[in-house]
């Protein structure tokens, strides 16, 4: 059977596996011609896969009734002797057993068959008999999953999986959970996780393991994951952050659907990333363990996510909420008119704005990653951000390594000197007191919320994190070649030809200084003058 014969694809691009049935076997299948079963997927290799159990499937329920077919139909000339005996099932129910010995006679013999049977085939026959007996039991259950198999196959609903007779486990789902975590940390693995993907996923699964852990993951249904999804919906804004443990005393998983707390709930975006990780692990265990029982949960889950309509309003600072925060005497008890008390008030949403890097990778630079870097195209040398993993500082992903040459205005307002200065007091980071939790700096992400909201910026769509915005955003309106975008933002490329054979990510400094330097906001900025003070 070719695979064109075999799977096709309906309007909506999903593949079906189509088996054509035998002319002889139509009866046991309601009198249809042919056999259709969705394969559950719009990928050509993962249908393969799937077509190919199914026709397996298909082909050995064939078969065996093909051979059943052709046990009815004996010969004129067959001799046959029979006896009975009794079976115990494993039930205790006493069931009684033929057995029955055949042999192909001439015309001749079977006439004087009529009249004498064959004294050494009656020998035999207790024999036979006993045989028979002990096999009754395989038997038996090989009849029942045959049964079972057929009536899986000729089921009228596609969506439903192959009985779970065929897929017998009793494997728990917390075990696939720590089966499925430990692949994704392997290293050399392709799409594993990155340290800051391997320290925020698996988090985002405990709600899925204490809701479901203790449970044969081949028992995981439809129900149990629209019951899931009513709870992601229900979780309340930093629900499990140790850091607003106080606001949830005596909110548990157990109560959060009976007896919902009078808190936000998070943003659809949120929900939405938390139903990925569940899609992805569920993923996993079907393609990796062909757990198929799995299949109407990771549907679910997969027809949830199609339905959520999100878009991220989150957004870059306009012009004038730039002016706002950097150069107006705004509403704020401290701002660059009135001078800060902490130096990393000053420099962090600067360093931001003329970078583009990350509230974590600012807040954990070393002194020793403000460093001068030299060109490829001539012997000129940049003053360079190292964005690295060294020590114990970590990145979101392995691209986020990278060097950003340092603005021409943040050299202006005194970061070198003010570096020189810490330095010189023996000092190794550039923001030494800044606090981090995890892999976060709440305590700066919470002083940046409160400092833009005093200046009279409450947009919730803005944040730390339009600084990002900002910058990708200058790059993208002034048309910057997408090489010299990814090598400054981290990003990965597109294109699977440079993600595959341009891996280094580094450009010439040089020409990522020129990018740099070209970065125009319309702003003024004072020179810190704070530098006896540590941040």
């Amino acid at each position: 059977m070719s695979g064109a014969a075999y799977m096709c694809k309906n309007r909506h691009g999903t593949y079906y596996a189509r088996f054509i049935i035998p002319a002889q076997l139509r009866e046991h299948f309601k009198n249809k011609r042919e056999i259709r079963r969705s394969l559950q997927t719009d990928s050509r290799k993962l249908a393969t896969k799937r077509a190919r159990a199914f026709r397996v499937e298909f082909e050995t329920i064939t078969d065996k009734l093909m051979s059943e077919l052709k046990k009815g139909v004996y010969s004129a000339f067959t001799a046959r002797i029979e006896g009975v005996t009794v079976s115990t099932l494993h039930n205790g129910e006493k069931i009684p057993v033929t057995g029955k010995i055949e042999r192909d006679l001439t015309e001749a013999e079977f006439e004087e068959h009529n009249h004498e049977t064959n004294r050494e085939d009656r020998k035999h026959l207790s024999q036979r008999l006993d045989e028979q007996a002990e096999r009754l039991e395989r038997k038996a259950r090989e009849d029942a999953l045959f049964h079972a198999q057929l009536a899986a196959i000729t089921a009228q609903t596609a969506s439903t999986p192959p009985p779970q007779a065929t897929i017998p486990t009793s494997k728990k789902l917390s075990e696939y959970l720590d089966d499925y975590i430990a692949h994704k940390l392997k290293p050399g693995k392709k799409k594993n996780w990155s340290g800051g993907t391997a320290r925020q996923l698996p988090n985002k699964l405990n709600v899925f393991r204490s809701l479901f852990g203790e449970k044969p993951a081949a028992a995981l249904n439809r129900d149990d994951m629209e019951h899931y999804i009513k709870i992601a919906y229900a979780i309340p804004k930093n629900f499990g952050n140790p850091d607003h443990a106080k606001k949830f005393n005596g909110v548990t998983l157990d109560n959060i659907l009976t007896n919902p707390p009078d808190l936000e709930v998070r943003l659809a975006g949120t929900v939405m990333g938390d139903l990925k990780v569940i899609m992805a692990f569920l993923n996993w265990v079907l393609e990796y363990k062909d757990l198929v029982a799995l299949l109407p949960a990771k549907n679910a889950i997969s027809n949830e996510i199609s339905d959520i309509d999100y878009e991220s309003k989150k957004r870059g600072f306009t012009p004038l909420e730039l002016k706002t925060l950097f150069e107006e005497e705004n509403g704020a008890p401290e701002n660059y008119v009135k001078g800060f008390e902490k130096p990393i008030n000053f420099w962090l949403p600067l360093i931001a704005l003329y970078t583009g890097a990350r509230l974590a990778e600012i807040c954990q630079l070393l002194l020793s990653d403000i460093k001068p870097v030299k060109a490829l195209s001539n012997d000129a040398e940049h003053w360079c951000f190292d964005i690295n993993e060294d020590d114990d500082k970590k990145l979101k992903t392995k691209q986020s390594r990278r060097q950003i040459p340092v603005h021409k205005n943040l050299i202006d307002a005194g970061l070198l000197t003010y570096a020189d200065d810490l330095r010189a007091k023996g000092e190794t980071k550039l923001f030494p007191n800044a606090a981090r939790t995890s892999d976060q700096f709440g305590s700066q992400s919470q002083w940046f919320g409160i400092y833009s909201s005093q200046a009279g910026i409450t947009d919730k769509d803005t944040s730390f994190h339009s600084f990002r915005h900002n910058f990708c955003g200058y790059l993208a309106a002034h048309h910057i070649p997408e090489d010299l975008v990814i090598a400054l933002t981290g990003h990965q490329f597109k294109s699977l030809a440079k993600s595959t054979y341009d891996r280094s990510g580094k450009r010439d400094v040089g020409k990522l200084a020129e990018v740099i330097n070209s970065i125009d906001y319309g702003l003024r900025h004072p020179i810190y003058s704070n530098s006896d003070k540590v941040a």
